[in-house]
């Protein structure tokens, strides 16, 4: 019997047989195959599953990915890229929601939110606290470093070197006023300005900026105080 001219055919069919008997046992490609048998119904899914891999490192990688490089792997099709784009936020909100301790979170503005209502200030003396992020949206460690008698040059090395050590991608910044001011100081303005420098020089993103004291806080990106590019805007 000569071979069959066509090795993918029916492919489909038993890739939907093998999902039905045990989603687990698929492979990555495999899995993204299946998922967009749907919005492309009349294509081979196997190349473009292969390629988004390729793109993106591995599965979780993809899933973490940004939606727009995702459309160059994929048909000119805008529906197809939402498609995917909404998959990616169904994920990321389906992490958030299992960890209530709120560890991961679904875009930088619900982490921005969190952040800044649950670190409370050090009253008994100016700090800066600053918060990690992963480039996935995962909490990576919050440090405390005292501002009172601190060179701003020596604490914005140490932020960013620790940043680095860990692979963060994000860095969130929150300075305690125990005197009840919401105003900067010369020395918090300098480190901003600083901090902001040396993260695009070692490619992190300064995030944003907080004032708090025990009554309210002050959000920086905000206030229009700081050149643009300084904060990540929202």
């Amino acid at each position: 019997m000569p071979n069959d001219p066509n090795p993918h055919k029916d492919h489909r069919t038993r890739l939907r047989e093998k999902a039905t008997q045990d989603t687990d046992t698929l492979a990555d490609h495999e899995l993204l195959e299946l998922m967009l048998f749907d919005p492309l119904p009349r294509q081979d899914t196997n190349p473009i599953a292969h390629s988004l891999l390729r793109q993106y490192g591995d599965l979780n990688g993809f899933l973490n990915g940004d939606a727009a490089n995702a459309a160059a792997a994929v048909p000119e099709d805008g529906s197809t890229a939402q498609f995917l784009g909404t998959v990616r936020a169904l994920c990321r909100r389906y992490l958030y929601y299992q960890k209530p301790g709120c560890n991961t979170f679904h875009s930088l503005r619900s982490a921005r939110a969190h952040l800044f209502g649950s670190i409370q200030p050090k009253i008994a003396g100016s700090s800066v606290t600053a918060v990690t992020l992963s480039k996935s949206l995962e909490r990576k460690s919050t440090r405390v470093y005292p501002t009172d008698g601190a060179q701003p040059i020596m604490l914005i090395r140490e932020i960013a070197a620790a940043a680095l050590a860990e692979y963060s991608t994000y860095i969130f910044l929150v300075f305690s006023h125990p005197d009840g001011f919401l105003t900067l100081s010369a020395e918090e303005t300098a480190m901003i300005t600083g901090l902001s420098a040396l993260c695009r020089r070692e490619k992190l993103i300064l995030a944003d900026a907080v004032v708090q004291n025990r009554d309210g806080s002050r959000i920086l990106a905000d206030t229009g105080l700081f050149p643009p590019g300084t904060f990540l805007r929202f």
